[in-house]
């Protein structure tokens, strides 16, 4: 399960959306998947370390 921190981090989409010019929906595509690879490799490095 995901925290709440997580909708936080992903708030800015939309400001940064309407600077690039492009869609929301475009964007959230295109970060989605580097999005979930960073968070489940940090996961497992915390996990790991502590």
């Amino acid at each position: 399960m995901v925290g709440g921190g997580t909708l936080v981090a992903w708030s800015p989409i939309i400001a940064i959306a309407g600077f690039a010019k492009i869609s929301v929906i475009d964007l959230v595509r295109k970060s989605f998947l580097p999005v979930i690879i960073a968070l489940t490799l940090t996961t497992i490095v915390g996990l790991l370390l502590f």
